[in-house]
């Protein structure tokens, strides 16, 4: 019996928003090893861990409570002590007026008794250093130029990702790239399963499991493009070139844009690629 529990938790389950996995059963998973998950993912799963890289839903996460129980791996996320509000808030909201002509709205997060420090973020939606304007911003982040504030709870179990990256610094990448750079330095997996991790869409739209949510774009807006996610997942297969990662799709490969070999991805000898099927019955099995 011991000897399977090591076995299991050789693995690492990195989830993805994508929306192949749509209708894979995630429950499944966390007799088999650890589970890293992005974002909107703790709206309806709870991973081993949940990292975020951007200002909006790492607030919504906090303020919903739900760092007090679960790990959180956040960005910049820098606690102030609670006599700086004032200068901190009108700071920010002078430059942010300073550089878009307009105050940015500001959401605030209920203040517990007795807390000492909060986390500050601003975030504005440019294209060619202007404001995007229109109600095709409000569900991303409650509109275009907009001003975070979270007071703390004592003993969150939130973590700082610059702390727990395997370069022993925040190199900047997108949140599941982050989350696969923490998973692999912190778990030390054998093996790493990306289910969800579509990288393309299939129909030229934006492509996640949140669309049309509270800080996620449009099902209407054109789908992401790769080229970042592709550089720094295969930068991840290299720098942990001792783990077999395996990209877990939906349907076979050649199938569609999602379901393929990827070209940018063809000398990475310790990738592979399943199906959701075949994980569960020829990986999850043992």
């Amino acid at each position: 019996m011991v000897v399977q529990t090591v076995m299991s938790m050789s693995k690492l389950f990195l989830i993805g928003n994508g929306e192949s996995r749509k209708n894979f059963d995630l429950n499944i998973l966390k007799d088999h090893g650890k589970v890293y998950g992005c974002n909107g993912l703790h709206r309806d799963y709870t991973p081993d861990a949940l990292i975020s890289v951007d200002p909006g839903i790492m607030h919504e996460i906090y303020d919903k409570g739900y760092a007090l129980d679960n790990t959180c791996y956040y960005r910049g996320w820098t606690s102030i002590p609670a006599m700086m509000y004032d200068d901190m808030v009108n700071t920010h909201i002078l430059d942010m007026k300073g550089k878009f002509g307009e105050e940015p709205k500001l959401f605030e997060s209920p203040k517990p008794e007795g807390t000492q420090e909060f986390v500050i973020h601003g975030t504005s939606a440019l294209l060619h250093d202007q404001l995007l304007k229109g109600e095709q911003r409000e569900y991303k982040g409650l509109g275009s130029n907009v001003l975070f504030v979270s007071w703390l709870y004592p003993n969150d179990k939130v973590k700082l990702i610059d702390e727990h990256m395997k370069e022993s610094y925040d190199v900047g990448y997108s949140a599941g790239p982050t989350a696969l750079n923490i998973g692999c330095h912190v778990e030390k997996p054998k093996q790493v399963f990306m289910i969800g991790c579509d990288i393309f869409s299939n129909t030229n739209k934006f492509n996640n499991m949140y669309k049309d949510t509270l800080h996620y774009e449009s099902k209407t807006t054109g789908a992401v493009p790769t080229e970042n996610w592709l550089e720094q997942y295969k930068s991840n297969f290299m720098v942990f070139s001792d783990i077999e990662f395996i990209k877990v799709n939906d349907k076979e490969l050649g199938s569609d844009n999602i379901n393929n070999e990827i070209d940018e991805w063809f000398d990475c000898i310790n990738l592979s690629y399943t199906t959701q099927d075949k994980l569960i019955n020829k990986y999850l099995t043992k």
